[in-house]
Parts: C-alpha cells; structure tokens; sequence
C-alpha cells in the first residue's frame, strides 16, 4: 500500500484532540479503499470489528512474531487463512475515531509492540 506517515509510532501531539498520545504502531494515510497487503507470511489468527479501529486482521508469523492491521473498511480473509507476503487482506477505510482514511499497523514480537518503521521494507520471507 503506498501512503504517508500520519501518526508515527510512540508519543505524539494528536492534532485532533490536543493531547500527547501513545501510538503502538504506525498510522498510514491512504486512499479510500486502497488495497493492504500481508508484510510477511503467516496465519490470520483472529480477525474481527470494533466501531473504534474498523474491521482488523490479526497475523502469526515465524518466531513468535505478529502483525496487526486495522481501519480497514472491508477484508479479504478469513480466520485461520494462510497469507503470503504481499497478498492483499483487506482495504482501507475510516471510523469514528479517525476522520482520515488510514491504516494502522503495528509489529509484536510476543506481547511487546516494535517500531515498526525499522521493518516495513526490509520484512524478508
């Protein structure tokens, strides 16, 4: 998915409310209904909606990794579907906490959140 950096990952000055907040991941910026694509191999583990984050894939990857994708507005994968690298797994939208349409996604090495800006090009296979 091609885009821009809307709120980086860590602590940031939220334009909207004002306030300093904590981001686990990296919020995207995109197109209305651009397609998102799986970063990394692996088995979609959960997969659901909420009215805050849109709907979400959730991916186990090798060594305990995972990635997390959400403020999507549409998906194209089922719970316990093997993804590989590149395959598109849902489309970005937009939901009542963010008036822009993004993608937020973040990187867990088991419980704990990375930065994910380190891997977005360098995720290998």
């Amino acid at each position: 998915m091609k885009g821009y950096v809307l709120y980086p990952y860590g602590a940031y000055l939220n334009p909207i409310s004002g306030r300093r907040e904590y981001n686990n991941g990296v919020d995207i910026g995109s197109f209305a209904g651009s397609e998102v694509y799986a970063t990394a191999p692996g088995t979609v583990y959960e997969i659901g909606y909420t009215r805050n984050t849109g709907y979400f894939v959730k991916v186990s990857h090798k060594y305990g990794w995972k990635t997390i994708y959400s403020n999507m507005d549409r998906l194209k994968v089922k719970q316990g579907q093997q993804v590989s690298k590149t395959e598109v797994i849902g489309f970005v939208g937009k939901t009542e906490a963010s008036p822009n349409y993004m993608l937020h996604y973040e990187i867990h090495v088991g419980t704990r959140a990375i930065n994910p800006f380190a891997f977005l090009n360098q995720i290998q296979d």
